[in-house]
């Protein structure tokens, strides 16, 4: 068994890294402002909002987490997966009420609709928690690309 990668899986990380950063560049260059390039111009239709969004999050510590789930539990941890999409339906409904208000009012973040609806207290609160959350998935990231370096390179712990 190969330990590591090949020159070949080498080279099409780095190609597929070349083509996104080629991709964003081309992409960016008829951005005229912010709100443009920040909100996709409030345009963006679900079909392609939801991939979006679901590639930004499901990165490699979510793809480690559920390959080890799926390792330890089996079949059984597709209940993770049908779990997420359920509640990702449910909130929909809810998640388009919010949409709409925010596209009335040009609001960027959910922290200045929290302040707007509820006040400051929810403002500073709902950051408090994005920033909370933001850290621990960072670190799950980061963990995550600790155990893909130590593939790549088993001479170096990821621990």
């Amino acid at each position: 068994m190969v330990e590591g990668l090949l020159n070949i899986d080498i080279m099409i990380c780095f190609g597929i890294i070349i083509f996104v950063v080629l991709l964003g560049l081309l992409s960016g260059k008829n951005t005229p402002y912010g709100e443009e390039y920040f909100l996709a111009s409030r345009n963006m239709g679900s079909f392609l909002l939801s991939p979006t969004i679901a590639i930004g999050v499901i990165g490699g510590g979510v793809f480690y987490i559920f390959a080890e789930y799926a390792y330890i539990y089996g079949i059984a941890a597709l209940s993770i997966f049908g779990g997420v999409s359920l509640g990702l339906v449910l909130i929909n409904r809810i998640a388009r009420k919010y949409k709409i208000e925010a596209d009335e009012n040009f609001y960027f973040s959910i922290p200045e609709l929290m302040a707007r609806r509820y006040g400051k207290f929810a403002n500073i609160l709902s950051s408090i928690i994005i920033l909370v959350w933001s850290f621990g998935f960072i670190m799950m990231q980061l963990i995550s690309g600790g155990v893909f370096i130590h593939f790549l390179l088993p001479s170096i712990s990821y621990s």
